[in-house]
């Protein structure tokens, strides 16, 4: 390729690009908001209520016997303030497909999803299961770097015979 590299300093560089052009329509704004609804919460409160083991805790509770659990003013069960998730495999599904799978938190790893839900939630055999979702989850099997092959040693390039004959970029990221 026949190219010229200019320099051109600080303010003199003017070149339009997509962050530094101004919107023609700049006196249109957009808000958005984001709204949190507990229905999640109110479905494992609703579920509680048919789950025989919750069910037994909270009568533990009423005696006076489980001092780590309480219930809410709702009626929900919690241990320790973390909300008790009856054992239905659709409903744990659901709340580590909220934690893993949404936007906010993008396919997080067992130990970090199992730190994120244990301060909302519990359930028996939590770590188990969230490591069982993650293994079977196929985004963190293909894109997770503990996951796949290492790619062995670098190859190094030949030495070119004439100047600028061969270009080659290493992005390293």
């Amino acid at each position: 390729y026949d190219l010229d590299i200019l320099y051109t300093p600080g303010k003199a560089n003017v070149v339009a690009n997509a962050l530094s052009r101004k919107n023609a329509e700049s006196n249109n704004l957009i808000l958005a908001s984001l709204i949190i609804t507990p229905t999640l919460i109110d479905k494992i409160s609703a579920l509680q209520k048919n789950d025989k083991f919750i069910q037994k805790l909270c009568e533990w509770v009423q005696k006076g016997e489980a001092l780590s659990f309480q219930i809410d003013n709702n009626g929900t069960l919690r241990l320790q303030g973390r909300i008790c998730v009856p054992d239905i495999a659709e409903l744990k599904r659901e709340v580590m497909d909220e934690c893993h799978k949404s936007k906010i938190s993008i396919h997080p790893g067992v130990n970090k999803m199992y730190h994120d839900l244990k301060r909302s939630f519990w359930w028996k055999s939590m770590k188990r299961d969230i490591s069982i979702y993650v293994a079977r989850c196929p985004t963190c099997q293909q894109a997770k770097s503990d996951q796949q092959k290492l790619a062995g040693l670098l190859q190094p390039l030949g030495v070119p015979g004439w100047k600028w004959e061969e270009i080659s970029m290493d992005f390293i990221d």
